[in-house]
C-alpha cells in the first residue's frame, strides 16, 4: 500500500476504500471467527469495522495505522458481542428461574400478566416521555441519536430516561421490574434507577 493510495483514501475515494477492504478483509473475518466462533457473525463484525474506518478516511497517515484500528477495533467488537452473549444467556437463565419460581400459573400466564402491567405502566406516562422510552428501550437508539431526531439536548432525552424509569420503578412491583429489566435492558432495572 503506498503513500498514494492512503492518500486518496484520506479524500474518501471509494476505489482506495475497495483496495484496502480487499486486502485486509479475509484476515479480519479470520481473526474475528477465531475470537467468537461463528462465521456470519465474524463478518457482520467485519464489516462494521470497516464502515468505521471509512467515516474515519481523514485521520490515518500511513498503512499502520490503519491495519492497527482494523485489528483493535475488530477485537472490540468481537469482545463486545462475546460480553453479550454472554449476558443474554445469564438473563435467560434469569428468566427461566423466574418463571419457574411461579409454580401456580404457566408460565405464559405469568409472562402475560407481568408483560400487561409493564405496558400499562408504559402508556401510562406523558407523551414525550413514552416515545423517548420506546426509542431508548424498544427500538435501541442512543441518547445522541433521540436528540437529534426530537431537536432536544441529549440531556433532556436522558432526563426523560431517568423520569421514565423513576415512573415505572413507582408502578411496578419488584419481580415486574426485574422482568421489565430482563427484557428491555439485559439487566434488573433495579440496580439501573
Amino acid at each position: 500500500m503506498g503513500y498514494d493510495l492512503i492518500s486518496q483514501f484520506n479524500n474518501g475515494n471509494q476505489r482506495a476504500f475497495k483496495l484496502i477492504h480487499e486486502l485486509y478483509y479475509d484476515r479480519l473475518v479470520y481473526f474475528a471467527y477465531r475470537l467468537i466462533g461463528i462465521r456470519e457473525e465474524a463478518e457482520e463484525i467485519t464489516n462494521d469495522t470497516f464502515l468505521k474506518l471509512f467515516q474515519r478516511h481523514e485521520q490515518y497517515r500511513n498503512e499502520e495505522n490503519i491495519e492497527a484500528f482494523l485489528y483493535i477495533a475488530n477485537r472490540n467488537a468481537c469482545f463486545n458481542y462475546l460480553k453479550f452473549q454472554k449476558r443474554q444467556r445469564t438473563h435467560q437463565q434469569d428468566m427461566m428461574y423466574l418463571m419457574k419460581e411461579e409454580s401456580d400459573p404457566g408460565p405464559e400466564i405469568v409472562e402475560d400478566s407481568l408483560m400487561e402491567a409493564i405496558n400499562d405502566a408504559i402508556e401510562n406516562l406523558s407523551p414525550v416521555r413514552k416515545k423517548v422510552f420506546k426509542m431508548i428501550f424498544l427500538q435501541g437508539l442512543k441518547i445522541a441519536e433521540i436528540a437529534s431526531e426530537l431537536h432536544l439536548s441529549a440531556q433532556t432525552v436522558n432526563n426523560y430516561r431517568y423520569q421514565s424509569l423513576q415512573i415505572l420503578k413507582k408502578s411496578l412491583s419488584e419481580k415486574q421490574l426485574v422482568f421489565f429489566g430482563l427484557i428491555y435492558t439485559g439487566h434488573a432495572i433495579c440496580a439501573v434507577v
